[in-house]
């Protein structure tokens, strides 16, 4: 299905923006992981682009998004948002817990 911006949902997002500035040469590997993802329609996607997550879900026009997302640091002041790789670590633990409480998945590395 179509959206009104022409981009098709859902898109995948990368919470924590492949081509975010000012990262380092490893950043993009570290966060192009599943852990990372979220499944949000692409009119949001295309208002999310490269902006941090913090800006995203406290910038007073986007903040109402931040119900498209899952299994995000319970609290807007948190250590996750200023570490990508502490929130991604964090996030994939919550994601896990999730899908073996609710779906008795168990998943290994």
């Amino acid at each position: 299905q179509e959206n009104t911006t022409g981009r098709y949902k859902p898109e995948l997002d990368h919470i924590f923006p492949v081509k975010l500035a000012n990262q380092q040469d490893d950043y993009k590997k570290e966060v192009d992981v599943l852990w990372n993802l979220q499944p949000v329609a692409g009119k949001t996607n295309l208002i999310k682009s490269n902006t941090h997550p913090l800006k995203f879900f406290t910038d007073v026009n986007t903040k109402s998004h931040k119900s498209e997302y899952d299994f995000l640091p319970d609290d807007i002041i948190s250590d996750e948002w200023d570490n990508y790789k502490l929130f991604i670590s964090k996030r994939k633990t919550r994601m896990i817990n999730f899908l073996k409480e609710n779906y008795s998945l168990e998943i290994s590395e």
